[in-house]
């Protein structure tokens, strides 16, 4: 699925900078990854007024939220007045198309632009792309800075270095397969004179 498909169901249209969203789902999901989502580790399905966590949008200045609405607006590109030396905000694009994926997670959620809202992502929205479920509760303060990284890890940093849980178990299940062992075929043994017993 691409970023639309994935996060379009979260989307707050009335979220407000440094604020915690109080939204419920507001719509079905419209798409089987956003159902997925919907669900807990067991596989049963949220309820549709639960309340959604870890959706609490940073609290960016003025110059930062103007600097976000021209990149929105320009193809991503960042005016000069708002240029520096340091490592560009990039706008997260809704659709890859022809040359495919690019980035979709980070540790550090201000370095990305939301790909229709002048905002950086939330870490459910960083969750989602890591395609944690919705019930998936992450410990900590939204985000740290300075020496305090040095004693305590924020759940943007959580998200971001986390293994996919799809991913693993995408990867668990290719191990599975290379691990499980077929029983011997016992006409095609027969054929060759010989049934090996053998066990790993």
């Amino acid at each position: 699925p691409n970023l639309g498909q994935v996060l379009g169901d979260l989307a707050d249209p009335s979220f407000t900078y440094g604020g915690k969203s109080t939204a419920y789902y507001r719509a079905q999901p419209t798409n089987p990854f956003q159902k997925r989502m919907r669900t807990d580790t067991r596989k049963n399905p949220l309820r549709e007024r639960i309340r959604l966590k870890e959706q609490e949008y940073s609290n960016h200045s003025e110059r930062t939220r103007r600097k976000f609405k021209d990149m929105l607006l320009d193809n991503g590109r960042i005016p000069l007045e708002y240029q520096t030396k340091k490592f560009r905000q990039r706008v997260l694009l809704k659709k890859w198309g022809k040359a495919g994926p690019t980035i979709t997670i980070t540790s550090l959620p201000d370095d990305f632009v939301h790909y229709r809202m002048a905002r950086a992502l939330t870490v459910r929205e960083m969750a989602r792309l890591q395609s944690f479920d919705d019930s998936f509760v992450f410990q900590g303060k939204r985000t740290t800075g300075g020496d305090r990284r040095k004693v305590e890890v924020p759940q943007c940093t959580l998200v971001g270095n986390a293994i996919p849980p799809l991913m693993a178990r995408a990867v668990a299940q290719v191990l599975l397969d290379a691990l499980t062992i077929s029983p011997p075929d016992e006409s095609m043994a027969s054929q060759s004179g010989s049934v090996r017993r053998d066990t790993v």
